[in-house]
């Protein structure tokens, strides 16, 4: 056509060349068993013919989205698209993931490439986010709001207090003859949350709430997986903000309310039973009331009480556990139920002794359920904006009770991309970061990761190839809006991303410390490179900031690599796999010689045992010292990462001394961290990593078989971030 005129048509959609595709084994892949079950279990996506995709076939979806994601932009705003230069970076980059040298997060895994990106914008591409409460005043409803509909589409969101005392509370208006029918989607139950919480600051009235619309428990969510939970989270979700602003009614907003209601939001999200909420709040140190918030004297207190009333009753009725095996112990729950209700139907039958102790066991039960703690104050782990300088001795005992608060330095945040650089002030609007505590986020800005495998590579020239396509994934990331018109003001504007390492203390013994600082180094110089170039060439403004340490999870399992920064368990070990009772997987791997048997804890799950040999290994986790940890964290936030390094830093009870010195000698040299006390001598049957020596490694390995996963089902969504919870 005559190039003075635009082409208008519909561009074509991307595709790798045949010739390359047909170059490759589909059937084959590079993970091990275990990698190869996480994948089919948890980020493999339904084919067209009822089967799972293939490694191969996942690969293929995500590098032909990001291209096409790319060729968009250029197609859309009129730029120059070359396709056979894009093609040889497109092969590359398939090659370089097939190879586990990098992959997208767990979020990439499973959404880029598909129609839903198109449907719902880059939410379901971006891991977490964070939005504050600052603005209270003048948008009340709109921080919880933004939380509940980040959250429907997986993205673990952070949160502050900054809005205690800036809003009073009214009683609402209540209007019983006006109906409104909740729409079956995540719009509609975003709108019966806004419609409450707007009525407590004199914003039109509650009216009587129609659940009728929504889909019953148990029906399937198509494009996130898993079933829908029905309409009771919701309508437990809208009486429980009721009766905690109740409290507030004629005084102003207080921390306790805002992080309560964020709970109860978080609580309603993950109701389907997917997995758990990732959210995180952040409170100021002034704040007296915000570190108490998940003290759990008092509920431990009714756990111990409860116990030794259970133990009691389980002498009165010791015929009926006559039979059962002790050590399950949901078989021993099970019958301790029976007795319970068999008792509510007709207490009159039982003796006066039996009936104080039976009573006394329900009023202590009644007051755990009840308890916010137990009821939804665990929707979030809780940490501190922390300030230079400050007391840090006030919470250390409840770290080595529990593990929280965290604390992020706002100050570093702000000031500083990698440590070793000079102070360059680029992110003076954050205000806060991501669940995990790897990216520094401002208000409504979401976070896009990317993950590479540093020790999977020969050499530091093979890693800096891995790095440009790593990039290009991410970069590719922040050309998609979201939904949201104040979330993508953000995401436009800075164009963060989130180039993160797993693996990081392998690859410090494979290739030793010293080139693996100058892998840390050049490739950091690396990315600032490759961003130069390709916001130029794509038109957008460069990332405000390109690296991070994730803490990854079950991501870096399929790459047989330990995750972020972390030491691996011991250098031989049984790692557990929970499943379901009805997962083809158990026959699979039962017949292929692994050792199956039925979950202790959870009803209809089973676990898969899996022998593991850490690779590269030096020491385990419970060898490494609380100072060496914080030096590790310290390193990697100098070389590499201009966001954050995310860490949880396990502690032993004689440790814990060293707390308060590490904080303060490391205030300066750190943007967030994150303390765990380490239960050395507590080794629960079933746990996720269990010891085990090097002839009990070979004994389990010896008669082992490939795993036909040719039945295998999906079963698993990870929303949120990647590891089993949000630490920070």
């Amino acid at each position: 056509m005559n190039k003075y005129f635009l082409d208008v048509r519909p561009h074509k959609r991307f595709k790798l060349s045949d010739s390359f595709v047909d170059s490759f084994d589909q059937s084959e892949s590079p993970m091990n068993e275990m990698g190869t079950l996480i994948f089919k279990r948890t980020y493999a996506r339904p084919t067209e013919d009822g089967t799972l995709e293939t490694w191969f076939q996942c690969c293929k979806r995500v590098v032909e989205g990001v291209f096409n994601t790319q060729k968009r932009h250029c197609k859309d705003l009129h730029l120059p698209w070359d396709d056979r230069k894009a093609q040889r970076t497109a092969q590359d980059m398939f090659a370089r993931m097939y190879e586990m040298k990098w992959t997208p997060p767990g979020r990439g895994l499973w959404a880029m490439g598909t129609s839903i990106m198109d449907k719902k914008g880059s939410a379901a591409l971006n891991n977490c986010g964070f939005c504050s409460t600052k603005d209270l005043a003048t948008d009340f409803s709109g921080p919880f709001c933004f939380l509940m509909d980040m959250s429907m589409l997986g993205v673990g969101i952070g949160a502050d207090t900054k809005g205690s005392g800036k809003v009073s509370i009214v009683e609402p208006e209540i209007n019983k003859d006006q109906v409104y029918s909740i729409e079956d989607s995540r719009e509609g139950w975003v709108d019966s949350l806004k419609i409450t919480l707007d009525a407590y600051v004199g914003k039109g009235f509650i009216p009587m709430f129609d659940y009728s619309l929504i889909r019953k428990k148990g029906e399937p969510l198509k494009n996130f997986g898993g079933n829908a939970s029905g309409p009771e989270p919701l309508r437990e979700m809208l009486e429980e903000v009721q009766t905690i602003l109740n409290r507030c009614i004629g005084s102003k907003i207080d921390s306790t309310a805002i992080v309560d209601v964020f709970n109860v939001v978080g609580r309603c999200v993950v109701a389907g039973g997917i997995r758990r909420s990732a959210e995180i709040m952040f409170g100021d140190p002034e704040d007296d009331v915000f570190p108490t918030l998940k003290n759990r004297d008092e509920v431990d207190s009714f756990y111990t009480k409860q116990y030794e009333l259970r133990m009691e009753l389980q002498n009165i009725y010791a015929t009926s556990f006559e039979g059962v095996d002790m050590s399950i112990q949901k078989e021993v729950d099970s019958v301790f139920e029976e007795i319970v209700s068999d008792y509510l139907q007709d207490p009159d039958l039982y003796s006066q002794k039996n009936q104080d102790v039976m009573n006394a066991y329900l009023e202590v039960t009644e007051k755990i359920e009840g308890h916010p703690i137990t009821k939804y104050r665990w929707a979030s782990n809780n940490s501190i904006l922390a300030v230079k300088g400050m007391d840090y001795s006030k919470y250390v005992d409840q770290i080595a009770n529990s593990g929280e608060p965290g604390f992020i330095w706002l100050e570093n945040i702000r000031k500083y991309g990698r440590m070793v650089d000079e102070p360059n002030n680029k992110d003076i609007r954050v205000m806060g970061c991501n669940p995990c505590g790897e990216q520094s986020l401002e208000d409504r800005e979401l976070c896009c990761l990317v993950e590479t495998f540093p020790a999977n590579h020969t050499d530091i020239n093979d890693y800096m190839k891995t790095l440009k396509v790593a990039y290009l994934y991410a970069k590719s990331v922040t050309l998609v809006p979201t939904h949201d018109e104040r979330t993508n003001a953000v995401l436009m504007r800075n164009r963060r991303i989130g180039c993160s390492m797993s693996g990081i203390i392998q690859a410090s013994e494979k290739f030793g410390v010293a080139v693996f600082r100058d892998m840390c180094t050049k490739g950091y110089e690396k990315i600032q490179e490759f961003d130069e170039t390709y916001s130029e060439w794509l038109c957008v403004p460069r990332s405000r900031k390109t690296t991070s340490v994730k803490p990854s999870g079950t991501v870096s399992l399929l790459a047989g690599s330990t995750p972020g920064i972390h030491y691996d368990h011991a250098e031989f070990y049984i790692r557990n796999v929970r499943v379901r009772s009805s997962s083809p997987l158990v026959l699979a791997c039962e017949r292929a010689g692994y050792k199956v048997e039925k979950c202790l804890y959870t009803p209809d799950t089973m676990v898969i045992s899996f022998p593991v040999k850490a690779k590269n290994f030096s020491k385990s986790k419970s060898d490494v010292t609380i100072w060496e940890q914080f030096a590790n964290a310290a390193f990697m936030q100098k070389y590499w990462s201009d966001n954050q390094v995310s860490i949880t830093v396990s502690f032993s009870e004689s440790e814990k001394k060293d707390i308060v010195s590490c904080l303060e000698m490391y205030e300066d040299q750190l943007k967030s961290i994150s303390l765990l006390p380490r239960k050395d001598k507590t080794v629960y049957p079933q746990s996720p990593y269990i010891t085990i020596t090097e002839e009990e490694y070979v004994q389990m390995s010896s008669d082992l078989k490939k795993i036909d996963f040719e039945n295998a089902i999906h079963e698993e969504t990870e929303k949120f971030c990647d590891g089993d919870s949000c630490v920070l």
